[in-house]
């Protein structure tokens, strides 16, 4: 139980996480834009490749790249606002 709430946590983590580079890394995301789109493309069907995989690590895993996911957008759409 614990062990999921610290994986949503985690998650959930990213939101700030994005706000804050978003806010620090101004002149960069404009360049990197479609790069960040492409990371969480690549994130996304990594995490369901993932999730269909038989191992023991396969929801820290998930949660990671559902991290990723979560940042990388929250930096693309705060990253044109001022």
């Amino acid at each position: 139980m614990i062990k999921e709430v610290l994986y949503a946590v985690i998650v959930l983590l990213g939101i700030p996480v994005g706000i804050l580079l978003s806010k620090l890394c101004g002149e960069e995301i404009s360049a990197w834009t479609n790069r960040l789109k492409f990371i969480s493309i690549i994130a996304f069907i990594l995490g369901i490749a993932v999730w269909f995989m038989d191992f023991e690590y396969k929801i820290p895993v998930a949660a990671a790249l559902s991290f990723v996911i979560v940042n990388n957008l929250v930096i693309t759409l705060k990253g044109g606002r001022k």
